[in-house]
Protein backbone atom coordinates (compact mmCIF):
# COMPACT_ATOMS: atom_id res chain seq x y z
CA UNK A 1 0.00 0.00 0.00
CA UNK A 2 2.58 2.26 1.12
CA UNK A 3 4.21 2.04 -2.40
CA UNK A 4 1.28 2.70 -4.15
CA UNK A 5 0.92 5.89 -2.22
CA UNK A 6 4.11 6.76 -3.28
CA UNK A 7 3.73 5.82 -6.84
CA UNK A 8 0.56 8.18 -6.92
CA UNK A 9 1.73 11.18 -4.69
CA UNK A 10 5.23 10.95 -6.14
CA UNK A 11 4.89 14.63 -8.28
CA UNK A 12 1.29 16.98 -8.24
CA UNK A 13 -0.28 14.73 -11.00
CA UNK A 14 -3.36 15.41 -11.88
CA UNK A 15 -5.61 12.54 -11.24
CA UNK A 16 -6.14 10.26 -14.17
CA UNK A 17 -2.65 10.61 -14.81
CA UNK A 18 -2.53 9.23 -10.83
CA UNK A 19 -4.85 6.49 -11.69
CA UNK A 20 -3.11 5.43 -14.92
CA UNK A 21 0.60 5.27 -12.71
CA UNK A 22 -0.28 3.35 -9.79
CA UNK A 23 -2.64 0.74 -11.82
CA UNK A 24 0.58 -0.10 -14.29
CA UNK A 25 2.81 -0.77 -10.88
CA UNK A 26 3.07 -4.61 -9.75
CA UNK A 27 2.34 -3.50 -6.42
CA UNK A 28 -1.04 -2.79 -7.49
CA UNK A 29 -1.27 -6.11 -9.35
CA UNK A 30 -0.26 -7.49 -6.03
CA UNK A 31 -1.86 -6.10 -3.70
CA UNK A 32 -5.33 -7.48 -2.44
CA UNK A 33 -8.59 -6.20 -3.45
CA UNK A 34 -9.41 -4.78 0.44
CA UNK A 35 -6.20 -2.70 0.53
CA UNK A 36 -6.46 -1.36 -3.12
CA UNK A 37 -10.18 0.23 -2.46
CA UNK A 38 -8.23 2.08 0.56
CA UNK A 39 -5.34 3.50 -1.89
CA UNK A 40 -8.28 4.13 -4.15
CA UNK A 41 -9.92 6.42 -1.69
CA UNK A 42 -6.53 8.61 -1.39
CA UNK A 43 -6.03 8.65 -5.15
CA UNK A 44 -9.30 10.05 -5.59
CA UNK A 45 -9.52 12.23 -2.74
CA UNK A 46 -13.28 10.90 -1.17
CA UNK A 47 -14.42 13.02 1.40
CA UNK A 48 -17.22 12.55 3.57
CA UNK A 49 -20.41 14.01 1.99
CA UNK A 50 -21.78 16.83 3.17
CA UNK A 51 -24.85 18.01 5.17
CA UNK A 52 -26.85 18.76 1.95
CA UNK A 53 -25.76 16.05 -0.48
CA UNK A 54 -26.10 12.21 0.78
CA UNK A 55 -23.35 11.20 -1.10
CA UNK A 56 -19.76 10.96 -1.06
CA UNK A 57 -17.13 13.44 -3.80
CA UNK A 58 -15.43 10.85 -5.60
CA UNK A 59 -15.23 11.22 -9.78
CA UNK A 60 -15.63 8.05 -12.21
CA UNK A 61 -13.82 5.03 -11.38
CA UNK A 62 -11.03 4.92 -14.43
CA UNK A 63 -11.74 2.22 -16.59
CA UNK A 64 -8.80 0.09 -15.46
CA UNK A 65 -10.04 -0.01 -12.12
CA UNK A 66 -13.76 -1.00 -13.14
CA UNK A 67 -14.73 -4.83 -13.40
CA UNK A 68 -18.22 -6.34 -14.03
CA UNK A 69 -19.87 -7.84 -11.34
CA UNK A 70 -21.96 -11.47 -11.81
CA UNK A 71 -25.01 -9.61 -12.71
CA UNK A 72 -23.39 -8.11 -15.35
CA UNK A 73 -22.95 -4.35 -13.44
CA UNK A 74 -19.88 -2.03 -13.09
CA UNK A 75 -17.92 -2.81 -9.94
CA UNK A 76 -15.40 -0.37 -9.12
CA UNK A 77 -12.79 -0.62 -6.16
CA UNK A 78 -15.05 0.83 -3.60
CA UNK A 79 -17.03 -2.01 -3.91
CA UNK A 80 -13.84 -4.40 -2.59
CA UNK A 81 -14.17 -2.51 0.47
CA UNK A 82 -14.96 -4.89 3.05
CA UNK A 83 -18.75 -4.22 5.05
CA UNK A 84 -18.94 -3.19 8.91
CA UNK A 85 -20.25 -6.84 9.15
CA UNK A 86 -17.14 -8.71 7.63
CA UNK A 87 -14.78 -6.41 9.71
CA UNK A 88 -16.48 -6.66 13.20
CA UNK A 89 -16.30 -11.09 12.20
CA UNK A 90 -13.07 -11.20 10.75
CA UNK A 91 -10.74 -10.27 13.43
CA UNK A 92 -7.42 -12.16 11.46
CA UNK A 93 -6.57 -8.21 9.99
CA UNK A 94 -4.64 -5.91 12.25
CA UNK A 95 -6.91 -3.07 14.23
CA UNK A 96 -5.75 -0.47 12.66
CA UNK A 97 -7.30 -2.05 9.06
CA UNK A 98 -10.11 -2.74 10.48
CA UNK A 99 -10.06 0.94 11.79
CA UNK A 100 -9.97 1.85 9.35
CA UNK A 101 -12.84 0.08 7.31
CA UNK A 102 -15.07 0.87 10.38
CA UNK A 103 -14.31 4.89 9.86
CA UNK A 104 -14.90 4.75 6.21
CA UNK A 105 -18.15 3.10 6.20
CA UNK A 106 -19.28 5.07 9.36
CA UNK A 107 -18.75 8.24 7.18
CA UNK A 108 -19.73 6.93 3.69
CA UNK A 109 -22.87 4.47 4.62
CA UNK A 110 -24.36 6.53 7.73
CA UNK A 111 -27.65 4.40 7.26
CA UNK A 112 -25.29 1.72 7.95
CA UNK A 113 -23.77 2.19 10.97
CA UNK A 114 -25.22 1.45 14.77
CA UNK A 115 -24.51 2.80 17.77
CA UNK A 116 -23.12 -0.67 19.18
CA UNK A 117 -20.47 -0.43 16.76
CA UNK A 118 -18.77 2.49 18.22
CA UNK A 119 -17.84 -0.14 21.54
CA UNK A 120 -15.83 -1.78 18.74
CA UNK A 121 -14.44 1.14 17.18
CA UNK A 122 -13.40 2.65 20.50
CA UNK A 123 -11.26 -0.76 21.72
CA UNK A 124 -9.85 -0.61 18.14
CA UNK A 125 -8.64 3.13 18.29
CA UNK A 126 -7.19 2.45 21.58
CA UNK A 127 -5.36 -0.82 20.80
CA UNK A 128 -4.00 1.86 17.60
CA UNK A 129 -3.34 4.48 20.19
CA UNK A 130 -1.06 2.01 22.23
CA UNK A 131 0.46 -0.57 19.60
CA UNK A 132 1.25 2.11 17.36
CA UNK A 133 0.63 1.56 13.48
CA UNK A 134 3.00 1.29 10.88
CA UNK A 135 4.14 4.53 8.97
CA UNK A 136 2.01 3.73 6.02
CA UNK A 137 -1.29 5.05 7.88
CA UNK A 138 -0.12 7.70 8.47
CA UNK A 139 0.92 8.61 4.55
CA UNK A 140 -3.05 7.39 3.70
CA UNK A 141 -4.65 9.69 6.45
CA UNK A 142 -2.47 12.48 4.99
CA UNK A 143 -4.49 12.07 1.68
CA UNK A 144 -8.04 11.68 2.81
CA UNK A 145 -9.66 13.45 5.41
CA UNK A 146 -12.07 9.87 6.70
CA UNK A 147 -8.81 9.15 7.81
CA UNK A 148 -7.68 11.91 9.72
CA UNK A 149 -7.61 10.84 12.81
CA UNK A 150 -4.56 7.78 12.31
CA UNK A 151 -2.49 11.20 11.89
CA UNK A 152 -2.46 11.23 16.18
CA UNK A 153 -1.85 8.00 16.20
CA UNK A 154 2.29 7.14 16.87
CA UNK A 155 3.77 5.15 14.69
CA UNK A 156 4.58 1.34 16.04
CA UNK A 157 8.07 0.54 16.17
CA UNK A 158 9.02 -2.23 13.16
CA UNK A 159 10.23 -5.81 13.90
CA UNK A 160 13.22 -7.00 12.83
CA UNK A 161 12.62 -8.95 9.57
CA UNK A 162 13.00 -12.57 9.76
CA UNK A 163 16.33 -14.24 7.92
CA UNK A 164 15.85 -15.08 4.13
CA UNK A 165 13.26 -18.49 3.99
CA UNK A 166 15.72 -21.32 3.04
CA UNK A 167 14.90 -24.28 0.74
CA UNK A 168 16.65 -27.53 0.53
CA UNK A 169 18.36 -27.82 -2.91
CA UNK A 170 17.75 -31.53 -3.35
CA UNK A 171 14.22 -30.59 -4.55
CA UNK A 172 15.59 -28.52 -7.44
CA UNK A 173 16.91 -31.73 -9.33
CA UNK A 174 14.16 -32.17 -11.59
CA UNK A 175 13.27 -32.05 -15.16
CA UNK A 176 13.69 -27.97 -16.20
CA UNK A 177 11.74 -29.44 -19.19
CA UNK A 178 8.62 -30.60 -17.62
CA UNK A 179 6.19 -28.29 -17.02
CA UNK A 180 4.69 -30.51 -14.22
CA UNK A 181 7.77 -30.57 -11.90
CA UNK A 182 8.91 -27.16 -12.90
CA UNK A 183 5.21 -25.70 -12.16
CA UNK A 184 5.59 -27.64 -8.49
CA UNK A 185 9.34 -26.29 -7.03
CA UNK A 186 8.05 -22.69 -8.76
CA UNK A 187 5.04 -22.69 -6.28
CA UNK A 188 7.48 -23.75 -3.79
CA UNK A 189 10.35 -21.06 -4.00
CA UNK A 190 8.02 -18.34 -5.14
CA UNK A 191 8.25 -17.07 -1.36
CA UNK A 192 12.10 -16.35 -2.33
CA UNK A 193 10.91 -13.28 -4.75
CA UNK A 194 10.86 -10.37 -1.91
CA UNK A 195 9.55 -7.78 -4.34
CA UNK A 196 6.11 -6.97 -6.25
CA UNK A 197 7.70 -6.77 -9.64
CA UNK A 198 9.53 -10.02 -9.21
CA UNK A 199 6.43 -12.27 -8.20
CA UNK A 200 4.34 -10.23 -10.99
CA UNK A 201 7.74 -11.06 -13.49
CA UNK A 202 7.34 -14.85 -12.41
CA UNK A 203 3.25 -15.08 -12.64
CA UNK A 204 3.64 -14.35 -16.38
CA UNK A 205 6.35 -17.26 -16.32
CA UNK A 206 3.92 -19.79 -14.29
CA UNK A 207 0.87 -18.46 -16.66
CA UNK A 208 2.76 -19.52 -19.80
CA UNK A 209 4.06 -22.98 -18.51
CA UNK A 210 0.34 -23.22 -17.76
CA UNK A 211 -0.74 -22.59 -21.66
CA UNK A 212 1.48 -25.06 -22.62
CA UNK A 213 4.22 -22.14 -24.01
CA UNK A 214 7.74 -21.12 -24.31
CA UNK A 215 8.25 -19.03 -21.71
CA UNK A 216 10.00 -15.78 -21.94
CA UNK A 217 10.83 -15.02 -18.56
CA UNK A 218 12.21 -11.12 -17.54
CA UNK A 219 15.19 -9.89 -17.54
CA UNK A 220 15.19 -9.46 -13.63
CA UNK A 221 13.92 -12.89 -12.97
CA UNK A 222 17.47 -13.89 -14.61
CA UNK A 223 19.57 -12.03 -12.60
CA UNK A 224 18.24 -13.00 -8.98
CA UNK A 225 20.65 -13.19 -5.97
CA UNK A 226 21.33 -15.04 -2.77
CA UNK A 227 18.69 -18.31 -2.71
CA UNK A 228 16.61 -16.90 -4.96
CA UNK A 229 19.39 -17.56 -7.24
CA UNK A 230 18.03 -20.95 -7.67
CA UNK A 231 14.90 -19.39 -9.65
CA UNK A 232 16.67 -17.78 -12.33
CA UNK A 233 18.83 -20.98 -13.07
CA UNK A 234 15.62 -23.09 -13.92
CA UNK A 235 14.57 -20.28 -15.76
CA UNK A 236 17.21 -19.80 -17.87
CA UNK A 237 17.92 -23.83 -18.45
CA UNK A 238 14.38 -24.11 -19.43
CA UNK A 239 14.47 -20.84 -21.66
CA UNK A 240 17.76 -22.83 -23.26
CA UNK A 241 20.03 -19.89 -22.05
CA UNK A 242 23.18 -20.57 -21.02
CA UNK A 243 23.60 -20.95 -17.40
CA UNK A 244 27.07 -22.07 -16.95
CA UNK A 245 27.76 -18.19 -16.16
CA UNK A 246 25.27 -17.58 -14.04
CA UNK A 247 26.38 -20.60 -11.97
CA UNK A 248 29.87 -19.75 -11.88
CA UNK A 249 28.54 -15.87 -10.82
CA UNK A 250 26.69 -17.42 -8.13
CA UNK A 251 28.00 -20.82 -6.87
CA UNK A 252 28.44 -19.74 -3.40
CA UNK A 253 24.97 -19.55 -2.81
CA UNK A 254 23.89 -23.01 -4.90
CA UNK A 255 27.10 -24.55 -4.24
CA UNK A 256 29.19 -23.50 -1.29
CA UNK A 257 26.30 -23.45 1.15
CA UNK A 258 25.78 -27.30 1.44
CA UNK A 259 29.70 -27.85 1.30
CA UNK A 260 30.21 -25.73 4.62
CA UNK A 261 26.64 -27.62 6.84
CA UNK A 262 29.38 -30.68 5.54
CA UNK A 263 32.57 -28.90 6.40
CA UNK A 264 31.04 -27.90 9.76
CA UNK A 265 29.75 -31.34 10.64
CA UNK A 266 33.13 -32.74 10.04
CA UNK A 267 35.30 -30.07 12.09
CA UNK A 268 32.97 -31.30 14.69
CA UNK A 269 33.45 -35.08 14.45
CA UNK A 270 36.97 -34.74 14.58
CA UNK A 271 36.90 -32.21 17.83
CA UNK A 272 34.90 -34.92 19.31
CA UNK A 273 37.17 -37.68 18.10
CA UNK A 274 40.71 -35.73 19.60
CA UNK A 275 39.08 -35.34 23.07
CA UNK A 276 38.35 -39.29 23.01
CA UNK A 277 41.79 -40.00 22.20
CA UNK A 278 43.13 -37.76 24.87
CA UNK A 279 40.78 -38.86 27.56
CA UNK A 280 42.57 -42.42 26.85
CA UNK A 281 45.75 -41.03 27.67
CA UNK A 282 46.53 -42.38 31.57
CA UNK A 283 47.52 -39.19 32.99
CA UNK A 284 45.20 -36.53 31.40
CA UNK A 285 42.50 -39.10 31.17
CA UNK A 286 42.60 -39.36 34.83
CA UNK A 287 42.44 -35.35 35.54
CA UNK A 288 39.20 -35.65 32.65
Amino acid sequence: MAKCLEAAFKANFPKPQRRRIVLKTADWTMLEKKWRSLVYIAMEDITPPSDDDDKPSFTRQPRGARRRKRGGGTQSPMDWLPSIEEVLEDESESSAFRLAVLLINKQLKKEDWKDEYKLVEDSLREDCIESGVDSAWLKLADRTLLLSQFLSFPVSKKKRKKSAKKINLDKARIDVFDSVELLKLLDEVKVLCEDAETQVALQKVVAQLKSKREINPDKQLLELKGNAAIISVLLTLNSGKDASKFVFKHRHALVLTPITIFLIIIFFLLLASIFALIGKIPVIGNLT
